[in-house]
């Protein structure tokens, strides 16, 4: 799974022409840090899973001085990272989040994620290994997806008579308990977009390496991905997106 998906990612290269909700989760994301941070700015941050730097940056515009170490398990989005979205130091590291003890550092005051947690197989767990990472008083802070995302593309699956091969996405109370200590501030929004066309979201999903299907389902093919699309159309061609946000303060002493 781990190759899978980073082989998905070391191919999207047309990643940013289409990250319309990746760039408003980041944004969000990173407003609601700052708000937690207050006046307290982190020292040294862990980002996981940074793509090509969307939260990067937003969170390296807030805390400018910190000691930042940006990692993503695809070294496709990290090369284009440091190509593109380098504004200020950021040091760099290819990395599995499953399994952060690797990074062999001091603790962090913030680790963060915007759009990842999703490929994670085993989000406890690996939410757990990553809290241990967190220096006293330190915030750790994710958005996700969450239940109801892509609801429209799945009734046009239903629709059509087709199964639909993405993934279940998990709801708030499911994040909560999963949360290592006390989960019970996630926060979420609907967030509606507009491709345009079944064609256009099928292209949208490849772009941004987010077509892998669950395990122990294939892609549709060609014909019945047509039949889907054009139910789509037929509903308006809109699509939501439910994203949930978790910014925690962690006390690891």
């Amino acid at each position: 799974m781990r190759d899978t998906v980073a082989a998905r990612f070391d191919r999207a290269r047309d990643y940013d022409a289409h990250a319309r909700v990746q760039r408003h989760a980041a944004a969000s994301l990173a407003a609601q840090i700052a708000a937690r941070c207050g006046g307290r700015a982190p020292a040294r941050i862990l980002e996981i899973g940074c793509g090509t730097g969307l939260l990067t940056q937003a969170v390296r515009a807030a805390f400018p001085v910190a000691d930042y170490l940006a990692t993503d398990i695809s070294d496709g989005m990290l090369a284009r990272f440091r190509q593109d979205r380098l504004a200020a130091p950021v040091r760099t590291r290819q990395l599995d989040a499953q399994t952060p003890e690797t990074i062999g550092e001091a603790r962090f005051d913030l680790i963060c994620g915007s759009l990842c947690m999703q490929w994670f197989a085993d989000r406890r767990g690996t939410l757990s290994r990553l809290a241990a990472l967190l220096a006293p008083g330190g915030v750790m802070a994710f958005s996700t997806l969450a239940d109801g995302t892509f609801a429209q593309w799945r009734v046009a699956h239903h629709a059509a008579g087709l199964p639909h091969a993405g993934y279940d996405y998990p709801a708030l109370d499911q994040l909560a308990r999963e949360w290592p200590g006390d989960g019970r501030g996630w926060t979420a929004e609907m967030w509606d977009d507009a491709p345009g066309s079944g064609l256009a979201f099928a292209r949208d999903l490849r772009a941004i390496g987010a077509d892998l299907p669950r395990a122990g389902h294939r892609p549709l093919g060609g014909a019945d991905l047509r039949r889907v699309m054009a139910r789509f159309d037929a509903m308006g061609a809109t699509v939501t997106y439910h994203l949930a946000y978790g910014v925690f303060s962690h006390d690891t002493a």
